[in-house]
């Protein structure tokens, strides 16, 4: 009370937000996505032989390639997904959000797959 009590409309629009979450079912599609996408990465880097380790919840991902320790594979991953027009962090989690579609998590992993290639290729 005290502390938020001039943030009436800051709180309004919390409320909405939660109202709208739960109405799209928010939290249900970037699970899903989320796991989808987690699958289809660990898929593209086994076929490659490019041992990854990812970890995070479904939403919230984070790739780090085993091994990678002055990142220098994640910098070039993360690099080829941009040129691939998906932007990856190479050093922090990623974030699934409510408003990804299937189109777009199609597109990342042309993005990603087509990164892998080019680890691969820089690796090899």
């Amino acid at each position: 009370t005290g502390s938020f009590w001039f943030s009436a409309v800051a709180m309004a629009a919390a409320v909405a937000t939660i109202r709208a979450l739960r109405a799209e079912r928010a939290a249900e599609t970037m699970d899903r996505l989320g796991r989808e996408l987690r699958a289809g990465i660990m898929a593209q880097a086994a076929a490659r032989g490019i041992e990854v380790v990812y970890t995070g919840p479904p939403a919230m991902p984070y790739l780090t390639f085993a091994g990678d320790s002055n990142h220098e594979q994640a910098s070039a991953f993360a690099a080829a997904a941009m040129r691939n027009g998906v932007y990856l962090h190479p050093r922090h989690n990623w974030f699934i959000s409510a408003a990804m579609t299937q189109a777009d998590l199609g597109r990342a992993l042309t993005a990603t797959d087509a990164a892998f290639a080019a680890v691969g290729e820089a690796h090899a």
